[in-house]
């Protein structure tokens, strides 16, 4: 019993880790695009991604690139929203759907750009989340 308890407090911070985020929040986030040169605008969450856990929404420009950011409140609706969002992918695109999209997650945020990212805004992106 005294071992579980031991435990506790590292499982407490395990789970808090998980899908962490910048301690700041999408503003901050915003603030440290827009010091490394991006723009960022808020958008409406749609309801669709407010079913999936979606909170949060930005569409940054880097390089002439758009990237949607789509944050969740935490890492495990992240990766459900993910998986949603795939599924929802397949169905509407029929059987030759492979649900692939180009999405992937940084945290708890998911990180989708329109086109090809440019040089560094991967990086960036991760940088500043």
């Amino acid at each position: 019993m005294r071992g579980a308890l031991l435990a506790l407090p590292f499982v407490a911070v395990l789970l808090a880790g998980c899908g962490g985020g910048n301690a700041g929040g999408p503003e901050s986030v915003a603030g440290c695009l827009r010091e490394h040169g991006a723009t960022v605008k808020e958008t409406k969450v749609t309801p669709t991604f407010l079913a999936t856990g979606i909170e949060h929404a930005q569409v940054v420009t880097f390089k002439g690139q758009n990237a949607l950011l789509l944050y969740a409140k935490n890492g495990i609706l992240a990766n459900q929203a993910l998986g949603e969002l795939k599924q929802l992918v397949a169905e509407l695109g029929g059987t030759a759907s492979t649900g692939d999209l180009p999405v992937r997650r940084s945290r708890n945020v998911l990180v989708s750009w329109l086109e090809d990212a440019p040089p560094g805004g991967d990086e960036l992106i991760d940088g500043c989340l």
